[in-house]
């Protein structure tokens, strides 16, 4: 299985969550790109790596997932 592309990890991640239940953009545009670099858009990558940012910005009681939480939710992922 091919990976995304970088352009499909917006929409991606915003579907993901829409069927979760959350209808707001939470990921900043650096936040995205840093996803794709790290998982080279691998869909099973994202998703692991989204969770842990999800987990990360609670701890922070961030509303926003920013480049800072990606790296470390990948840290901690040891991705």
């Amino acid at each position: 299985m091919q990976g995304l592309k970088p352009g499909e990890i917006q929409e991606y991640c915003v579907s993901r969550l829409k069927n979760a239940g959350l209808h707001e953009e939470i990921f900043t545009p650096q936040a995205l790109e840093a996803i794709y670099t790290i998982t080279k858009g691998l869909p099973r990558l994202v998703n692991n790596l989204v969770t842990s940012c999800l987990i990360c910005a609670y701890g922070r009681k961030q509303k926003q997932i920013d480049e800072d939480v990606v790296y470390q939710a990948s840290q901690e992922l040891e991705v």
